[in-house]
């Protein structure tokens, strides 16, 4: 078993530990501009979706060089970003489509 640092959850900055209910109570604007568009992370985070993008895809050519079969456990931002890497499908389609909390999914490396 191996910890990648780079499939971290999403880093939220000033908001890291905090609840997310309290963001839209906060700052409505960055939440509801958030909501509205996933990619769009208020200031206050920690890290742009773009860096958060690049983090995990760095991870995705790491496993894709991997000598058998791998089973990752991530939060749902970092597995999104995963699948799209892995698919080739946008990044929106793949968050919009939904997910079950525990929910099992497979993709090819190849």
């Amino acid at each position: 078993m191996r910890t990648l640092t780079g499939l971290r959850e999403l880093n939220f900055g000033a908001w890291e530990g905090r609840r997310l209910a309290d963001l839209w109570h906060e700052d409505r604007v960055s939440a509801e501009a958030w909501e509205a568009d996933i990619m769009n992370l208020p200031t206050a985070f920690g890290e742009t979706f773009e860096r958060f993008r690049q983090r995990v895809a760095s991870v995705a050519r790491v496993l894709r060089c991997a000598p058998a079969s791998v089973l990752v456990v991530a939060h749902q931002g970092s597995l999104a970003v995963l699948q799209a890497e892995f698919s080739g499908r946008p990044f929106e389609s793949i968050w919009t489509a939904g997910w079950r909390h525990g929910e099992v999914r497979a993709e090819s490396l190849n």
